[in-house]
């Protein structure tokens, strides 16, 4: 009890910008250890709504954040290592940085003329996005596929991930050649899907996958656009490779894991998380083989290759964003693309960086005041994002 009435004591220096570092590093540390954290913070929250005099629609939007912090911030997995500390106490200290934005704007409306914002005015919002796929059959045929499942199989005929059946894939007479097929996602979409041969698939927001009905003998080859997670299934015969197509490169692989992001003007990079991949650009005939823990990116037309936080590149197949020292640009990309909105910059782009994670299915005003700690003023109108 006498620790709860200390870390209420420090919750509010927090709120009135009154805190010492060691201060903050301790409220942290509560929050990010404890068990009772959560519950604690949860209270503190409505307390402040309660005690804050604040127009009804302002209410409403408080609680919003404050149910959305609880309800999925908190349930997001963190890591455990000390030297990543501070991303692994984001999550409790975004929900601290919502509630200190929360009181400071009600302090600021105390002196606000109401007639400028009228109680009745509800800020709109952008839903996350899902599983949203459109599936184009050999003879030009589209199917948009179901927002209830989160795959597909593909065999002698199609099946969602529960085997309910799709489709019969056509059948070209009097021809052995396989018939091509595309998966294609939309802005605020994603899609997985099980290819002939057993390998597994998952296609990012605004990404094309265009693949053979069956696979020959000689090889496996599939062409993408935007961004894919690969989990290739070993062939039948140690020569039968597996190839991807993307932005003027090929990778080749037996088996193995690996994340290609390919979108239109953007750079290309190739990320492995197990196995060996070889990449090939065609431009060039540059080569590079990848070990785990790598990426590959073309530059002046030569392969430059790092070792890289594998997780911030893969996040998205789990639900995640994941930013690690992410400039704006990257991370308004990044937002624009998985909740379907156009960004407009009203003058230079912000030269800072963020660092941390959070799940996708959080609507877009809960990632904008988040974003609140940046210096960039950020204004949603209908689905434009203006940032000045």
């Amino acid at each position: 009890m006498e620790n709860n009435r200390r870390i209420i004591w420090l919750f509010r220096k927090y709120l009135a910008n009154d805190y010492t570092e060691s201060e903050l590093d301790e409220i942290l540390h509560y929050f990010g250890i404890n068990n009772e954290g959560p519950e604690l913070i949860g209270k503190l929250i409505e307390q402040e709504l309660k005690a804050a005099p604040v127009p009804d629609n302002q209410h409403r939007l408080a609680s919003r954040i404050a149910d959305e912090v609880y309800q999925h911030i908190f349930a997001a997995p963190v890591p455990i290592k000390r030297r990543y500390r501070i991303v692994r106490w984001l999550p409790y200290a975004a929900a601290v940085v919502i509630i200190a934005w929360i009181g400071v704007w009600m302090a600021a409306d105390k002196h606000t003329n109401e007639e400028l914002a009228p109680a009745s005015v509800v800020l709109p919002d952008i839903g996350p996005g899902g599983n949203r796929a459109t599936l184009t059959l050999a003879n030009g045929q589209q199917i948009d596929l179901s927002t209830e499942h989160a795959g597909i199989v593909v065999q002698d005929s199609l099946f969602y991930d529960d085997r309910s059946p799709i489709a019969i894939l056509p059948v070209v007479e009097n021809d052995n050649s396989p018939t091509w097929c595309a998966l294609t996602t939309p802005n605020g979409g994603t899609y997985q899907i099980v290819l002939p041969d057993g390998t597994k698939v998952w296609l990012n927001a605004a990404s094309r996958l265009k693949y053979p009905s069956r696979f020959d003998s000689e090889e496996r080859v599939v062409e993408l656009e935007g961004e894919a997670y690969f989990s290739v299934a070993r062939g039948k015969t140690r020569n039968w490779p597996f190839k991807v197509s993307f932005a003027g490169h090929t990778v080749n692989v037996l088996g193995t894991e690996f994340n290609i992001s390919a979108y239109p003007k953007e750079p290309a990079n190739t990320t492995l998380v197990e196995g060996s991949v070889e990449i090939v650009h065609l431009l060039s005939n540059a080569t590079a083989r990848l070990s785990p823990g790598e990426q590959a990116a073309i530059r002046d037309n030569k392969f430059d290759i790092q070792s890289v936080d594998v997780q911030k590149y893969v996040a998205w197949k789990d639900g995640l964003f994941y930013f690690k020292h992410a400039s704006f640009d990257e991370l308004i990309r990044q937002i624009a693309r998985w909740y379907d909105v156009a960004v407009v910059y009203k003058g230079k782009i912000p030269t800072e960086t963020f660092s941390g994670k959070m799940r996708r299915d959080v609507s877009l005003l809960t990632i904008l005041d988040l974003m609140d700690i940046s210096k960039a003023k950020i204004q949603l109108e209908g689905r434009t994002l203006n940032v000045h």
